[in-house]
Formats: structure tokens, sequence, C-alpha cells
């Protein structure tokens, strides 16, 4: 491996993609400033300074807390850990009953490494972060030795992003820092540069580097081919600034990065989001508050005209404390405030109720504060109108998002042999992923409830004309409620078990039929013979009616 050719190559990718990123950076340290200073880290940043100096700006905090409230609405309304809230399935054909086992078994064991995996913190982050400044990231770190897999957030300046033509994220460089120990303990001694080598073997720690970690890309893939070193992207950790300061390069069978754009325009790799949209209102509420703060300051404790004769004199001017004068020397106020306090705080709460319909709490709450006898359909309505409130902003997360997360940990849960075998039907097939959010969920339960009225309407025409409900397929329902509940498949029984559920019931009822008619014909056939032997000689009824015939 040309370890000169190959760090030359990396150091300028990252000065390209630093480039494109450096033209937005003024825009991404303002929404810093203004809305989430505790986010963000810039290869300029003074990792010694405290994030919550920034917070020095923000005066009324109620931004910050919509930025907030909207990210933990998109978490617990489409990605929540208490429900299952993705769904593999077959494209363009119903799986089969052993291919829904396979699938539910797959998620299964997703659902429980997302756990493990700190997965729904980080979403959460990513949330935040895209809604903030149009585009958020987070990677996925193997599972090593002693070590679970492990989701983790980056923010924004740590990393510099490139679409492909497809316009999907596939190249990404992020830095961060280690100390020489941890330097050592992650790449070893022999691989570390030789002007940082020395201080280790002396047991000088105390140093920081900052290292590189790119992905992208194997132009030289080979997929036939496919072995260690052959694979469809490339990893490396390297120094900038050090002619051998490639740490490592390897293959990897997957981009181990997943980026969400709030919204996209063009070519543009980074998006756009919620903040950059509100920062003018933003700055306008923070300089409202500023005024009135200093409005009512000046009227509580205004500047004030003293007499020359005072000027070497102890004078307090507190609240409640009297100032002693001679003669014609008077303390008047230097001017009048004439500040509409009342406008600027109507003012404050227009600009407030703006960006709490940038921030979509609105649309959120509207659900949240709906009357508890809303029905389902109703209740479903208001999902649908939050979806299209999003627009395409869902479907875009879904696709180039979640579905890269789930994928990828499949790819990876694969190579460790952690997932069951493949039905044969599936190999070769695409495998598609549906989303059951709470939000998908009630809009699937207005769907049965729709569904359940069907039915009651049908029971009550059967009773007016008889033979209504055969055009009521009862099979088809089950199956559909089955579908759309989500049911583990072992708790529904197959169509091969039905069949021999009802043939057995059905000889069952043919055998008490023949036993009903067999008796039916031996009281008959006893009844007869009665009446055969009856005596037609005495005096009794039978005598009387034969006599009379």
């Amino acid at each position: 491996m040309d370890k000169d050719k190959n760090i030359q190559y990396y150091v300028g990718r990252l000065g390209q993609l630093r480039a494109v990123f450096d033209v937005k950076k003024k825009r991404y340290k303002e929404l810093r400033r203004w809305l989430a200073p505790n986010t963000g880290n810039f290869e300029e940043d003074d990792p010694k300074r405290l994030k919550n100096q920034y917070f020095k700006d923000i005066i009324n905090t109620m931004p910050y807390k919509y930025n907030i409230t909207l990210a933990t609405m998109l978490g617990s309304n489409f990605t929540s850990p208490a429900v299952r809230w993705f769904k593999m399935n077959q494209r363009n054909k119903k799986p089969t009953r052993e291919e829904k086992r396979y699938f539910q078994e797959v998620e299964n064991v997703e659902y429980d490494t997302f756990e493990d995996a700190n997965l729904h913190p980080t979403l959460n982050n990513v949330y935040l972060e895209a809604q903030t400044y149009g585009v958020g990231a987070s990677y996925m770190v193997k599972k090593r030795s002693g070590k679970p897999m492990r989701f983790r957030p980056l923010t924004i300046g740590e990393f510099y992003i490139e679409d492909n033509v497809d316009g999907e994220v596939d190249v990404l460089y992020r830095h961060f820092t280690l100390d020489l120990r941890q330097l050592e303990q992650m790449f070893g001694l022999d691989n570390v540069p030789n002007k940082y080598k020395i201080a280790i073997m002396q047991g000088k720690y105390d140093q920081d580097v900052t290292i590189w970690h790119s992905v992208e890309p194997n132009n030289n893939y080979l997929e036939a081919w496919e072995n260690k070193y052959n694979k469809p992207f490339v990893s490396a950790y390297f120094i900038e600034g050090c002619h051998d300061g490639l740490l490592e390069m390897k293959g990897m069978s997957y981009f181990p990065y997943f980026v969400a754009r709030w919204d996209k325009f063009g070519s543009d790799p980074y998006g756009v989001g919620v903040g950059i949209t509100a920062l003018g209102d933003i700055k306008m509420l923070q300089k409202y508050e500023r005024d009135l703060a200093k409005a009512s300051s000046k009227k509580i404790l205004p500047n004030v005209k003293l007499p020359t004769s005072m000027r070497k004199q102890k004078t307090d001017l507190s609240a409640g404390k009297p100032i002693f004068v001679d003669g014609k020397d008077a303390v008047t106020a230097a001017f009048q405030i004439n500040y509409d306090t009342r406008e600027a705080r109507e003012n404050i709460k227009e600009i407030e109720q703006r960006l709490y319909t940038y921030f979509y709490n609105d649309v959120f709450f509207a659900m949240l504060g709906a009357d508890k006898t809303m029905s389902a359909t109703e209740a479903a309505a208001r999902n649908s109108e939050k979806l299209q409130m999003l627009g395409g902003i869902v479907t875009r997360w879904q696709k180039d998002f979640l579905e890269p997360i789930i994928t990828t940990t499949y790819i990876a849960l694969g190579e460790r042999g952690e997932l069951p075998d493949a039905p044969e039907s599936l190999q070769g097939k695409t495998i598609d992923i549906d989303y059951h959010g709470t939000t998908f969920q009630s809009i699937a339960l207005a769907d049965l409830s729709m569904l359940e009225r069907y039915i009651q309407l049908s029971a009550g025409v059967e009773a007016v004309k008889p033979g209504s409900l055969d055009w009521v397929n009862g099979d088809e329902i089950m199956k559909h409620i089955a579908e759309k509940m989500d049911v583990p498949v072992d708790t529904v029984n197959s169509q091969e078990t039905v069949d021999g559920i009802r043939a057995q019931r059905a000889k069952q009822q043919q055998m008490i039929a023949q036993k009903e008619q067999a008796e039916a014909f031996e009281s008959a056939g006893a009844a007869a013979k009665d009446f055969s032997q009856a005596n037609t000689t005495g005096e009794n009824m039978l005598a009387q009616m034969m006599g009379e015939r």
C-alpha cells in the first residue's frame, strides 16, 4: 500500500468537501447561536469552551423549546420504541406463511439490537439537527469483542458529505479527537505516525490529535471477486498534515453513516431545515425581549441628572434611598421613557405564535389536545392531516435515512450469523420496508373501524333482506384484520389448518345429522310396531276410532 499516495488523495478530497461546507458555515454558526446552542462541533471551536456559554444570546427560550418539542414529536410518532414501527415485506407479492415467519423473526432480532444499540436516543438527536440545520447524521459502530453494536449521533461541523448521481449520500468525512493513549489503543503503535511514536514510548499521552475518518465508494470494486479487501466501500482513518498519517484503510460491505435531510433542493447535499426559515423571527423575538427588558429597567432605575455640587458626594441612587440637595439644586430624570411595553408584548406573542407554527407544534398538539371522545376515524383524519403538513419530509427520511439503518443492520447481523436462514423463495428477491409508527397505526385502526362499520351495516341489511351477507367474505376480512394489526404469524392459522378444521367440523356435523336421522327412523319404526300390535277389539279409544271408520 502506497501510504504517501493515499494520504495525498484523502487530504485532497477533504479539502474539496471542506470548501463546500465552508460556504454554509456562517449560516450554521448563526443557527447554533440563536436556536441550538448545545449543538455543533466546528473544526475551529475551542474544545475547552463550555457549550452553555452560547446560551447567553437566548433570552426568550420558546424557539428552543419548540425545536426540542418537534424532535420529540417526530420520534414518538414515527420511530417510537414502544411500538413496532417498521415491517419487512416482499415487493409486489404477498408473502407466504413461511416468508412472514422469517420476516417477523428478523424484525424481532433487529428490534432487540436497536434497543441495546442506543438507536432511539440517536434518532432524536438526528431529528433535532436535521430540522435545525437541514442535515443530521449518525453512524453505526460494529460489534467488537465484548462490546455491543452501537449507534452514535454526529453534530453539525463534525462531518462533510457528498451525494452520488442519485442524490444519495455515499461519501462522508468526519473528524474526532483522541489523545495519544487512545490513538495507540485504537490503531496500534506500529501504525502511529513517527512524530507521535516517541511521545507514546515515553509515556507522554497528554497531546490531543485530530483524526479523520472517511468512507466512500470503492471505484475498483468487482462484485464477482468480493473478499475482505474488495468491498463496495473503502474506509480510511488518517491524520491531516502528516506524510505518514494514514492510520488504517480497509474495505466495507456497507456505508456505516446515515444522513437525514429535512428538505433538499437541487444538488445541495446539506439540505434546508426549519431553522433557517424561522431565523429572522427568532432574532427579532430576542431583540424585542432585550428592548423590553432595557425599557423596564430604565423605568425602574432611570438615568438621573445631578447638580454639579454633588459630583464628589457619595450618593446612593438605589430605590427608596433619600437624596439630599441644597437650594435650587435638584435630582431629575435625564430623559423620559416612552417605550410602549404593551405593544412590545403583543409583538412578542405574535412572533411566538408564528414560531409555534414554523416548528409544527400546532399540528402535533392539535392531536394531543383533541377531544377524548373523538372516534378512531376522526383521529385518523387528524393524523392524515399531520402527514400532509409534513409533506415529503417523512417519505424522504424513510427512504434516505431509516431504510438504510434497517438494511445496514440486516447486513451487519447477517455477517455475524445472528439471523435465521432465509427461505429459498426469498433468495435474490427485493425486500421492502413498510412503516408502522404511532401515526400510521392510528390510520390503520381507522381502516379497521370502517370495516367494522361495514360488517354492522351488512348485518342490519341481512335482517331486512336475508341472503345479503353472502356478499361478505369473512375469510378475507379476517386476513385483512391480521395484516393491519400486524399480529404474529403463528397466532393465525394457515389455510391448510383452517381447511382441516372445517373438514373435521363438517364431518362431525354430518355424523351428528346421520345419528339424528337414524334415531328418527328408529323412533318411527317403534311407533309403527306398537300401532300394528294394538288391541282393536276391546273398549278403548283405538277401537272406537276403528269402529267409526
